[in-house]
């Protein structure tokens, strides 16, 4: 009988001579390596195009409550980017955040996050919905 079991946190697979770590929920252990840059591409919402400054806002203060342990920096071309971040219809959820780790360090060293836009509610509400999904989506990450 075999004993390894595949898990969410360490699901590998093979592709010829290689490996891809999958995402996995961020645990205790992942996070990003000491002093990283992190850099973000933010896509365009079809809903406000105000939507991606909320998120660099978020970016922003997380970046000031880091003290140096990591920066959150935009980059305009995703190719370039650790983290992309996506307006998407929410369908009753407001924020999803998928970190990848690396096989044996247990850093972060991408992930994808998607934001709701289709929010019913005020112009203002709307933003600080954003805002603040945006922000707690990005501490997953």
């Amino acid at each position: 009988m075999n004993s390894w079991r595949a898990t969410a946190s360490s699901a590998l697979v093979a592709l010829g001579f290689g490996f891809l770590a999958l995402p996995s929920p961020a645990s205790a252990q992942a996070r990003w390596a000491p002093g990283a840059v992190i850099k973000v591409w933010i896509g365009t919402s079809a809903e406000r195009s105000d939507d991606p400054k909320f998120v660099e806002l978020a970016m922003a203060t997380w970046t000031r409550a880091a003290a140096g342990k990591f920066t959150f920096e935009r980059v305009s071309d995703q190719r370039n980017a650790n983290v992309r971040v996506a307006f998407v219809d929410g369908n009753r959820n407001l924020g999803e955040a998928s970190p990848v780790t690396a096989f044996g360090t247990g850093y972060i060293v991408s992930g994808d996050v998607a934001i709701a836009n289709n929010l019913v509610a005020t112009p203002l509400e709307q933003r600080v919905i954003i805002y603040m999904t945006a922000l707690h989506e990005l501490g997953h990450i």
